[in-house]
C-alpha cells in the first residue's frame, strides 16, 4: 500500500471527502490535512513540528529559497515560519497530507537515550531556517501507514499511536533532517532560543 492509497482510506472511513483544510484526529497533536484545489503563491504560516505529504504537490518560497515537496516526502519545521506557498492539485488528487507536532518530552527523551550525557553530542550543522524536503524512509513510512491505520479506531489510536508517533519521532531525529530537532533539544543553542523567542510571540502577540 502506497501512503497516498493509506491516506484515501483513511478520508473514506472517517467521512472527510468535502474536507477543506485540516481536522484534528484522534490522537492529540496530530491533524489530517486535504485540499481539492490548488492556489497560486500565497502568504502563509507555517507552525513547527512535521509535515507529511502523501499526495499533491507544494513549492514554499522563503526569502529566495525554494522548497518544493509532494507525494512520500515530509518537511521538519523547527520556528513557526512566515512564507509564500503555492499548491497544485485537483479533485481527482486532492491535497491529502498529516501534521504532526513536536512533542518537547518525548523528543528530549529520545535524545538522552540517544546522545547520553557521557558522550559527544553529534555535531550540528548550520542551519539557515531549517526547512527541505526529504523523502520518507521504508521504514518511516511504514510507521506512517500505520499511524493512519491506527487512526481510524478509538481503542488503536489510544493504546498504539503513542508508540508509532514515538516510532516516527525516532525516525526523522534519526534521518537526513534530524539535527533541526536536535538543535531544538538544546536548550542553550542558538535555534532553540529563538525558537521559545517565536513560540512566545505566536502565543502571546499583543
Amino acid at each position: 500500500m502506497t501512503l497516498a492509497r493509506a491516506m484515501q482510506d483513511y478520508v473514506e472511513q472517517m467521512g472527510l471527502q468535502q474536507l477543506e483544510g485540516s481536522v484534528a484526529t484522534r490522537l492529540p497533536g496530530v491533524r489530517f490535512f486535504r485540499a481539492s484545489r490548488g492556489n497560486p503563491r500565497q502568504p502563509l504560516t507555517y507552525q513547527s513540528g512535521l509535515l507529511i505529504m502523501g499526495q499533491g504537490h507544494k513549492i514554499i518560497h522563503l526569502g529566495e529559497q525554494q522548497v518544493a515537496y509532494g507525494p512520500d516526502s515530509y518537511l521538519v519545521v523547527g520556528v513557526p515560519l512566515p512564507l509564500e506557498c503555492e499548491a497544485h492539485c485537483s479533485p481527482e488528487e486532492p491535497i491529502l497530507g498529516l501534521a504532526v507536532d513536536i512533542d518537547a518530552q518525548s523528543l528530549h527523551r529520545l535524545v538522552e537515550q540517544l546522545f547520553p550525557p557521557e558522550s559527544p553530542m553529534e555535531p550540528c550543522r548550520s542551519i539557515e531556517c531549517g526547512l527541505s524536503s526529504v523523502n520518507l524512509s521504508p521504514p518511516l513510512l511504514g510507521a506512517c501507514e500505520r499511524l493512519l491505520g491506527a487512526l481510524t479506531c478509538e481503542s488503536e489510536a489510544s493504546i498504539l499511536g503513542p508508540g508509532i508517533l514515538q516510532e516516527i519521532l525516532y525516525r526523522v531525529l534519526t534521518g537526513p533532517n534530524g539535527y533541526v530537532l536536535l538543535e531544538l533539544a538544546r536548550h542553550d543553542g542558538h535555534y532553540a532560543r529563538i525558537a521559545r523567542v517565536l513560540g512566545r510571540i505566536h502565543r502571546d502577540y499583543a
